[in-house]
This record gives C-alpha cells, sequence and structure tokens, in this order.
C-alpha cells in the first residue's frame, strides 16, 4: 500500500484514473438537459460575443460569476461553431429561450453546442481531479490516493454534475485541489503547490461565490497547522506561511482579474455586484418552493436539509469507508499514522463540516449547493479504504499468504462504480439504498432537475405532427424543448396546448397551484415516464380532457356596466393561478398571480379585488386595483395576462386556512362583475374562491394516534383532543361528563392522496344500547375547506361540538368518527396498521355520570 511512489506508478496510475474520471462523464453528453444549462449556453455565447468585440464589460454575465463556465461554453461555440460571434446580432437574453432560434437558423442544434461546452467542463475536471490525485499520493501513499479518487471518479452525485455545462461540479473540484494544494505547501513549503493553491482558489472564486469561502477556511487551516505540526528547524513558521499566504492571494487574485476582462474595466462594481447577489440569496431564500422530507417550504428548509441530503446523496461505500478512517485515524494505523498525515486528514474533515456549516447560513438551499463538501469526504473515505487493506496486507505477510493487494481495492472502487453506473446516464436518479434508495426518495428529496423531460420531449416528438403541436410543460427552456420540434409554453398556458407535461417535482411542490396539480391527477396519462423505478413525467392528451373546475369566467353587459340591460358576454377567464403550497407565517407577504385572458371587449377599466378571508368571513388582506397596473381598455382578445399581488399578512393572524378571493369590478359604479363556472357553468356571485392559503402552523394532536387510522386509504386521522365546554384547554383524556354537557372534540386528519369526492365529516356519541345520543356531522371547517381539495400530505384540524341531551342516562359511551359520501351516504371503511376497524373509528370512551 505504501510502496515508494516511483514516478512509472503513479503515470499508470494516473492513466487509470483519467479513464476512471473521464469515461462516465464524458459518454452520453447529449442525453439530457437540466434545468439551467440553457443559461449558460446564452451566456456562453454572449460572453465570447463580447470578448470578440473588446466588449469586456459585457463579460459580465451573471452574479455567481460562472466565467469558468462561460469560458467552456465559449470553446464548446469554437469547436462547433467558431463563427457565432460575428453571425450573432447582439447580446441574447436568457430567461427564455431567444439564442436557440438563432442557433437553429444558421443550421446549429443548441444541443450539439451544449454537449461541446460539456465535453469542455469533464476535461477540465479530469485534469483538476488528477491534480487533487498527485497531491493525495504525496501525502498519503498511492494506493490510498487511488482509493480515495477512484471513490470521487464514481461518486454518483459529483459524475451527475460534473458533466454539465454549470457551476457545481467545477467549483467543488477546484475547490479541493486549492485545500490540498495549501495543505501540502504547509506541511512542504514548496512553492509548486503553493501556485497551484493559488491557481485553483482564483478559478474558484471565478465559478461560484461561495469560495470565498476559501480565504477564511485556509487562514484556519494555518492556524491548525501552527498546533499541530512540528516546527522543522525553523523558529518562525508563521512569518513563512504569511508570506505564502501573500503569494496565495497575490496568484488567485490575479487568476481571477486575468480571467474575467469586466474587471479590467469596473472592478468594484463586479465584486459588488457578485457579492450583493450573494447576500441576497442568503437571506431572501428561494424564489419557487421546495420539497424536502415530506413538507414545502418557501423560505429557509431548515439546518438539517444539507445533512440528511448528503446521506441521501453519498454511498455505502463512501459511509463504511469514513467509519474506516476514524478507526484508523484513532489506532495511529497507517496512512493516518504520521502528524502530518493527520493533520492533513483533520484539515479535510474540518473543510468539509466547516463548508457545510456555511453553506447552512443561506436560506437558499439546494443539494448540489453542498458538492464541495462531498469530495473530501470520499478522498477521506478512501484513506479508510487504504487502511483497512493495508492492515489485511500485513495480516496476509504475517500468515505468508497473499502479499499483493491492488485487486481488493478495484473491488472497492467497482463496488463505487456499480453504484453510480446502474443509473447512467442519469446519475441524478441515484439515491443511497440505505436510506430506502428510489422508492422512499420522493417522501424526502425533491426529485428531478430535467432527467426525464428529454424522454417526454422525444416521445411527442415522434408523432406524426409533432412540429404542429403545442406542448405546455412544467420545464420549458431546454430540457423538454431541445427534444422536440414543436411549440413548447409554461404549464401555466395548458388552455392553449395539445398536450401537458408534469414532472415529480411539479408534484411534490404543488406547481403551478395545488388545484392545477390535482386537476392532472385525476386525468389518465397517455405516458408515464419512468426512471430508475421512479415516475418522473406524466404526459397528458388535453384533446379530450374535461376543463378544470377552477377555470372561471366573469361576464360583463354589452353596453359595458356590469350588471346592465343589454345581454352579458364573457370578458375576462382565469385559467390558472399561482399560490403558495408552503405555510405562509404571520407578518410575510404572500405572493398571488392570476393568469387572465381577456375573451371580448371591456370599454370600462375594471378593477381587480382579492381578498384573504378566514372561515368566520373576517377580511385579513386584500388588495385592488388595476390587474398588475395595465387598463383593462387596451387588452387584446386571445391574450394572456397575468396579473400579481403581493398580500401582508397581520402578525396576529390565528393559525388556520384562509380563503383567496378573486372579483372585478367598475371603479366608478363599485358594480362586481358576476362569474360563473365554465365547466359547468354554475352561476358563482360576484367574489369566487380561487383557492385556500395555510397561515401559521397548525398545532400537534393533544393525543396523537400510533399508528394513524386511515379513512378509505384516502386520508388519515392523526389525533385528537377534547374539552368539556369552554373549560380548559384541549386535553389528552376525554373528560367526564354529565346531562347537558357540551363535548368540544379537535380531529388532526392529513391527506394520502387527492380525495376524489367532497365528504362528510362525522362525530358520534353513542351510548351502551348502541343508540345515538349526540352527533355533528359536516364537511370539514363547515365547508370552508372540501376534502376534493385537499392535497396529498396536507393537515387539517377541525373542531366538533357535540350537546349531551337532559335526560342522557349514565354511562360509558363510544365517541366515533370517520367520513361519508353526502350522496350516497356510504361511509369510508377504516383500517389501522392494516387492521380492518369497521366504517368508524372509536375515538375514546367517554364517561357519562348523573346528573349532581
Amino acid at each position: 500500500m505504501n510502496a515508494p511512489l516511483t514516478r512509472q506508478r503513479l503515470l499508470l496510475a494516473a492513466l487509470g484514473l483519467a479513464l476512471c474520471l473521464w469515461l462516465p462523464r464524458a459518454a452520453a453528453l447529449d442525453q439530457f438537459v437540466t434545468a439551467d444549462e440553457h443559461a449558460w449556453l446564452a451566456r456562453s455565447g454572449n460572453f465570447y460575443y463580447a470578448l470578440a468585440r473588446g466588449d469586456w464589460a459585457n463579460t459580465f454575465q451573471r452574479h455567481h460569476p460562472g466565467v469558468t463556465v462561460t469560458w467552456a461554453g465559449l470553446m464548446g461555440f469554437l469547436i462547433r461553431y467558431p463563427q457565432y460571434a460575428w453571425d450573432a446580432p447582439g447580446q441574447f437574453g436568457w430567461l427564455t429561450e431567444e439564442i436557440e432560434p438563432f442557433l437553429r437558423s444558421q443550421g446549429h442544434d443548441p444541443l450539439e453546442l451544449l454537449a461541446a461546452g460539456r465535453s469542455v467542463v469533464v476535461v477540465i475536471i479530469t485534469a483538476t481531479l488528477l491534480g487533487v490525485f498527485w497531491l493525495a499520493a504525496r501525502r498519503f501513499g498511492l494506493w490510498p490516493a487511488v482509493l480515495g479518487v477512484g471513490l470521487i471518479a464514481f461518486d454518483p452525485f459529483h459524475i451527475a454534475h460534473s458533466r454539465l455545462l454549470h457551476l457545481d461540479g467545477l467549483v467543488s473540484s477546484l475547490m479541493l485541489l486549492a485545500v490540498l494544494a495549501w495543505l501540502d505547501y504547509l506541511v512542504t513549503r514548496q512553492r509548486s503547490t503553493l501556485i497551484i493553491a493559488g491557481v485553483a482558489t482564483g478559478l474558484a472564486w471565478l465559478t461560484r461565490s461561495p469560495a470565498f469561502f476559501l480565504g477564511p477556511l485556509l487562514v484556519a487551516l494555518t492556524g491548525l497547522a501552527l498546533v499541530w505540526l512540528p516546527a522543522q528547524g525553523t523558529p518562525r513558521p508563521w512569518a513563512a506561511w504569511l508570506r505564502g499566504g501573500l503569494i496565495w492571494g497575490g496568484i488567485a487574485a490575479g487568476v481571477f482579474v486575468l480571467l474575467w476582462p469586466a474587471m479590467w474595466v469596473d472592478p468594484l462594481g463586479s465584486l459588488r455586484q457578485v457579492l450583493d447577489a450573494a447576500e441576497e440569496y442568503a437571506a431572501e431564500g428561494h424564489l419557487k418552493p421546495i420539497f424536502f422530507n415530506g413538507a414545502i417550504y418557501a423560505g429557509d428548509p431548515g439546518f438539517a436539509f444539507y445533512p440528511i441530503t448528503y446521506l441521501w446523496r453519498s454511498t455505502p461505500i463512501t459511509w463504511i469507508g469514513l467509519a474506516l478512517a476514524a478507526g484508523a485515524f484513532a489506532l495511529r494505523r497507517a496512512p493516518l499514522e504520521s502528524r502530518p498525515r493527520r493533520f492533513v486528514a483533520v484539515s479535510l474533515l474540518v473543510y468539509a463540516l466547516s463548508y457545510m456549516l456555511f453553506m447552512n447560513l443561506g436560506a437558499k438551499k439546494f443539494d448540489r449547493y453542498l458538492l464541495p463538501s462531498y469530495l473530501p469526504l470520499d478522498l477521506l473515505a478512501g484513506l479508510g479504504w487504504g487502511a483497512a487493506l493495508l492492515w489485511a496486507r500485513q495480516v496476509a505477510i504475517r500468515r505468508g499468504t497473499l502479499r499483493y493487494l491492488p485487486p481488493a481495492a478495484a473491488a472497492i472502487v467497482a463496488a463505487q462504480a456499480a453504484l453510480a453506473l446502474s443509473t447512467f446516464p442519469y446519475y441524478l436518479t441515484y439515491y443511497n439504498p440505505l436510506m430506502g434508495g428510489s422508492g422512499r426518495a420522493p417522501q424526502v428529496m425533491m426529485i428531478g432537475w430535467g432527467e426525464g423531460a428529454d424522454v417526454a420531449g422525444r416521445y411527442l416528438d415522434a408523432k406524426p405532427d409533432a412540429a404542429a403541436l403545442t406542448v405546455a410543460s412544467g420545464y420549458t427552456n431546454g430540457p423538454f424543448s431541445y427534444f422536440f420540434r414543436g411549440r413548447t409554453l409554461p404549464i401555466t398556458f395548458w388552455h392553449k396546448a395539445d398536450y401537458a407535461v408534469l414532472f415529480a417535482q411539479d408534484w411534490q411542490r404543488q406547481l403551478p397551484s395545488r388545484k392545477s396539480v390535482a386537476y392532472f391527477q385525476h386525468l389518465t396519462p397517455e405516458q408515464v415516464i419512468t426512471l430508475d423505478g421512479l415516475d418522473y413525467a406524466h404526459i397528458y392528451n388535453l384533446g379530450s380532457a374535461p376543463l378544470p373546475d377552477y377555470v372561471t369566467g366573469w361576464r360583463m353587459a354589452d353596453d359595458g356596466a356590469p350588471d346592465g340591460g343589454a345581454p352579458d358576454h364573457e370578458v375576462i377567464r382565469l385559467v390558472t393561478f399561482q399560490l403558495p403550497a408552503a405555510p405562509v407565517q404571520p407578518g410575510e407577504t404572500v405572493r398571488t398571480v392570476f393568469y387572465l385572458v381577456n375573451q371580448g371587449p371591456i370599454a370600462t377599466n375594471l378593477n381587480v379585488l382579492v381578498r384573504v378571508v378566514g372561515h368566520d368571513g373576517a377580511e385579513i388582506a386584500r388588495a385592488e386595483g388595476w390587474p398588475w397596473g395595465a387598463a383593462t381598455s387596451g387588452w387584446q382578445q386571445g391574450v394572456v395576462w397575468p396579473d400579481g399581488h403581493d398580500l401582508a399578512i397581520p402578525a396576529d393572524t390565528p393559525p388556520g386556512y384562509y380563503r383567496v378571493e378573486l372579483g372585478f369590478y367598475d371603479p366608478e359604479t363599485q358594480a362586481m362583475l358576476p362569474a360563473f363556472q365554465l365547466a359547468g357553468g354554475a352561476e358563482l356571485g360576484d367574489l369566487v374562491t380561487v383557492d385556500t392559503i395555510q397561515v401559521g402552523d397548525l398545532p400537534d394532536p393533544p393525543q396523537p394516534l400510533t399508528p394513524p387510522a386511515l379513512m378509505g386509504g384516502q386520508i388519515a386521522l392523526l389525533g385528537a383532543g377534547w374539552q368539556n365546554g369552554d373549560g380548559p384547554a384541549w386535553g389528552s383524556h376525554a373528560p367526564t361528563l354529565s346531562p347537558g354537557d357540551t363535548l368540544r372534540v379537535e380531529l388532526t386528519w392529513q391527506a394520502q392522496t387527492w380525495p376524489a369526492t367532497d365528504y362528510t365529516a362525522f362525530v358520534h356519541l353513542v351510548g351502551p344500547d348502541g343508540s345515538l345520543a349526540a352527533q355533528m356531522d359536516k364537511p370539514p371547517l363547515g365547508g370552508f375547506l372540501p376534502t376534493s381539495t385537499w392535497m396529498p400530505g396536507q393537515r387539517v384540524v377541525d373542531n366538533f361540538v357535540l350537546a349531551l341531551p337532559a335526560g342522557v342516562v349514565p354511562g360509558d359511551y363510544r365517541l366515533l368518527t370517520g367520513f361519508y359520501d353526502p350522496a350516497s351516504g356510504a361511509r369510508l371503511a377504516v383500517t389501522q396498521g392494516d387492521q380492518p376497524v369497521g366504517d368508524a373509528f372509536e375515538l375514546a370512551t367517554v364517561p357519562v355520570q348523573a346528573a349532581p
């Protein structure tokens, strides 16, 4: 294991690792596209265009700053379309597809240019990790380095991100090279590794702003070195390291400026934009909600996000290796026996854990943001496996048996490779089998970043009339459109489409709204796209699909008056909307967006009215005025007009569900426009309930049920609480009642699926003789929140009040609850722990005593 590090052995090992690094990343680079890459393709073209014209200021494309990505993309253009900078009409935007139509008009497939840029990224990362191997071999010996970099080579999460025209694979590789080179310099004080550390740091800074973390990290590791490493005959090692730090900083800054021409003309402005954006991301979080651990978050998903996602994205091989490394460190076994080696190993662990803590400071969190922590942990796991193999070799030598164990090292790397390559080319579909694999991942992890959209696109593109089709897709720019010849629209424009494609993360995040997702859930998909056992996409043929219930029209008389004598005609139609699926906390602001279609001429500039109302009818927030500032008299027929409102929720708002209402009125007469449902033609009045939002966190049930009771496989009863009249707070035990008392019951329900029916809930108090002593039957929250609007995982807390008659006889009464279909009276079957319990669940036995 620790044989002399000869150049020949090092070169052979490097060649083998180069193949291990390059092959799984370079194959099938044109297979699928992630959600952000179309933007990086456009930014790369813009970077090339600006560079070719000496327009240094416009080499600032994004505040990440992503300069290494745009350089890689530029090289992709040089490979496939070198004339681009002279053919392009100028800079292209990247929020929608702008560069793609131009490329196609010039005879170039955007996918080919993207794949070319990706291939450059793969080469850069391969070279970077070979540098990591060389440094690891210097510090720990050949075979531990082979094992460590071998685990990195086949880390499925790193492979997934290191074959994209994107940031995370590059920055994680460059940061590891910078840290390991600096650690080597602290141990050896060789200028060559100091230069490598500086160059790698500068490139990492150019890639993603969190790489500025390297500055304080390397200072901290230098302080650790002062304590850990021997002085080696130098009375003041800190002075040498200080000079080295200044050289490192100078090289890193020089690379940062040299490779980013925007720094040549506006250095302070460029840096300010990068740092301001980083601060904004850290403070404000996500523009769209994310799904994590069974819940939807509009902001920070919490401290547990990165530790849990790491467990899901790492491998059992890495877990075992880390445990072996901890044992080797504790026992001082090679390759972790000497102080310099132990210092480097501890420093790598400090890097991985401190970066995780650093990233936890930000509100915006994605699993890929933690990728820089994965690589040092992989490397440490390789050292652990190396220690185990070294120990095994020593035992074998003592017994006079096997003396040389490279096949064992190859087997460990092969085991890691098997986990990764089983998901080729969709490496993002890997989830740790020890955590439950792909079967349980959708309950915890947000699924998908573009994978599966290519399969959906190719499926629809194979249809005979594909070029004439219009498809509304949860992914629009790149992941789907690069593989489909027809017209691609956002999913919010489903009403204009022949087909709709919804993806796993749309269901998880309830986008564009939970009612939209529920509507599609009740349709039968024409095709389901499955990868690694997970449903990634559902394709719906909208040709014969019914209209959703939430599609609403507003009428206006032909003379322009809402209630005039002339015949009414539809003027405005709500086709979809966006409301937060995550709970909104009191004191926060709710962004609502309504997608409105002009159906006919509007002579009057109408106002829109949006209200947030509680189940008691009390209004807590409102917004009104022209729809997003646009005069309705100028609307063009058939055009979709987004209308957004920010509604401030008062800080003293009680937790619960609140209704969002929408209506239109003439500001001169204050007359409201009448609304009607498109699907059935039902009159809806003047204010329409669009959907509900949850404000605050609902209370946990005083008496949880373990396991929950399941009603018809659709709704779970999580727990209950009881209160005698207006007595003390909710209790976990049913009180003793007397004739004439009032029993208040609190029930906590949770939807397990999308209920297809508006069920009625009941709570019955049944006497010893089976007679019904008291009851309350009602839709949840008195009809405020019908069960057909519940989404999977949604909790609902409801109260029931039962009044005992004055003449009720003493005895033990059973308190029963359940659901039934009001149309047929049929109750939902109840099970608990897979055991049937009838058509009602017994909550408690309630003692009733004689009247005092």
